[in-house]
C-alpha cells in the first residue's frame, strides 16, 4: 500500500532556560525529532515525518502548544509522490530528513549538523531571497529558498513590517502550490480533429497558437457585435503593472469597461456566506499574520445599522494565531450621533 509520506522542518523558537525540557518533550512525540537545539538563541530545529497531511499538522500543533514555545516557524515540507517505488527508500527518506534540517538550519542562521553538512556539501546550497507573498492583498513578506532551480523551502521575513516573520497556512505551502499537480502551466484549447472546435476536449497548445485564436476570435466580435462582446476575466494576484496593462488595453485600445477579477467571485461567496450566520458583516484586511490588531476599525454606520436589525451589536473576531484578546486596540469611545459605544461595553460585547 502506496502512503503520502512527507517530511517537514520547523524552526522553533522557545524560552532559553526551557529549551533542555521542550526538546525532551518535543522528542517524545511520534514522528517528531529535535535536529539542533541552540540554547542561547532560544531556537531549535526539529523535523516532523508523517505518513499522512493530517497527522502532520497534528504534530505541528502540538510542538505550537508545548508550554514555553513562543513561535513555530514551518520551513521545508516534502512530499513523496503517490506510486512510487519502495526501492532505497530509508536512503531516501534520510537524505530529504538531511535537506530539511539543512534548510531549517541556513534560515534559523544556526550551525549545520554534520548529517546535514554532508547533503549539503554534495548539493548546490539553498539560496534565500525576498519576495513578496502573491497569496492575497495583506503584502507579507517572505523568504523563498532555492535548490537547483526549484523553490524548496518558503519562510515569513523576519525584517517584514507587516508580518514579522511569520506566515499563514498559505504562504507555508507556497512551494507545494506552485508544483500542485492541478496547475495549469499551458495554454489549452477546445480542439477535435486538430481544430478548435467549441464541443472538443481541451488540448494543450503553444502561446502563439493561443494568441493567434485569440487574435480571430476578438476581431470577429469586435466587428460584429461592439465592444460590449468582449470581456477579460483577470486575477487577483496580478502586479500592479499587469494590472495597469490589462486596464488600458481592455478601456482604451478595445473601449470595454468589461474586465474583471477573480477576486468578484472570491469574495461575493465568501462575504454572502459570513453575512448569514453573523447578520452583518464589514472586511477588512486580513490580519492572520499580525502580531497585534493595528487595523480594526469599527465604522459607526456599519454598528448603526447592526443595533437596527438586531438592537445589539455584537463583535466577533476570528483569530487564527495565537493572540490575547485584550492586546487588539479598543478606543475609549465610539460616538455615531448621540449612540455611543464605551470600550467596556464593547468588550462586554466580544466574542474571541
Amino acid at each position: 500500500m502506496h502512503t503520502n509520506w512527507q517530511v517537514c522542518s520547523l524552526v522553533v523558537q522557545a524560552k532559553s532556560e526551557r529549551i533542555s525540557d521542550i526538546s525532551t518533550q518535543l522528542n517524545a512525540f511520534p514522528g517528531c525529532e529535535v535536529a539542533v537545539s541552540d540554547a542561547p538563541s532560544g531556537q531549535l530545529i526539529v523535523v516532523v515525518e508523517a505518513e499522512d497531511s493530517e497527522t502532520l499538522i497534528q504534530t505541528i500543533e502540538s510542538v505550537r502548544n508545548v508550554e514555553g514555545v513562543l513561535a513555530v516557524s514551518l520551513v521545508y515540507h516534502q512530499q513523496e509522490e503517490q506510486g512510487e517505488e519502495n526501492t532505497m527508500k530509508l536512503s531516501r527518506r534520510s537524505f530529504m530528513k538531511a535537506n530539511a534540517v539543512a534548510a531549517a538550519a541556513a534560515a534559523a542562521g544556526l550551525s549545520v549538523p554534520g548529517v546535514a553538512r554532508a547533503v549539503v556539501g554534495q548539493q548546490e546550497a539553498i539560496k534565500w531571497d525576498k519576495a513578496p507573498c502573491r497569496f492575497c492583498g495583506t503584502g507579507c513578506g517572505v523568504l523563498v529558498g532555492t535548490q537547483q532551480g526549484r523553490v524548496v523551502a518558503c519562510q515569513g521575513d523576519p525584517d517584514a513590517p507587516v508580518n514579522r516573520g511569520l506566515n499563514c497556512i498559505k504562504g507555508y505551502f507556497l512551494p507545494k502550490i506552485m508544483y500542485g499537480k492541478d496547475r495549469l502551466t499551458q495554454p489549452l484549447l477546445r480542439m477535435k480533429n486538430g481544430q478548435y472546435d467549441k464541443e472538443g476536449e481541451f488540448t494543450p497548445i503553444t502561446w502563439d497558437q493561443a494568441f493567434d485564436v485569440m487574435e480571430e476570435k476578438f476581431k470577429t466580435a469586435l466587428k460584429e457585435k461592439g465592444p460590449e462582446s468582449i470581456g477579460m476575466f483577470g486575477s487577483g494576484q496580478w502586479t500592479i503593472w499587469e494590472g495597469y496593462a490589462a486596464s488600458k488595453l481592455f478601456k482604451a485600445g478595445f473601449r470595454s469597461n468589461n474586465i474583471d477579477p477573480n477576486a468578484r467571485h472570491c469574495m461575493a461567496s465568501a462575504v454572502v456566506g459570513l453575512c448569514v450566520p453573523l447578520v452583518w458583516m464589514s472586511r477588512w484586511a486580513a490580519m492572520t499574520t499580525s502580531s497585534r490588531l493595528t487595523r480594526l476599525c469599527c465604522g459607526a454606520q456599519t454598528w448603526r445599522k447592526c443595533t437596527r436589525s438586531s438592537g445589539r451589536a455584537s463583535l466577533t473576531v476570528v483569530s487564527l494565531t495565537r493572540t490575547s484578546p485584550w492586546r487588539c486596540f479598543l478606543p475609549t469611545s465610539i460616538v455615531a450621533s448621540s449612540w455611543r459605544i464605551t470600550a467596556s461595553s464593547l468588550r462586554r460585547n466580544l466574542t474571541w
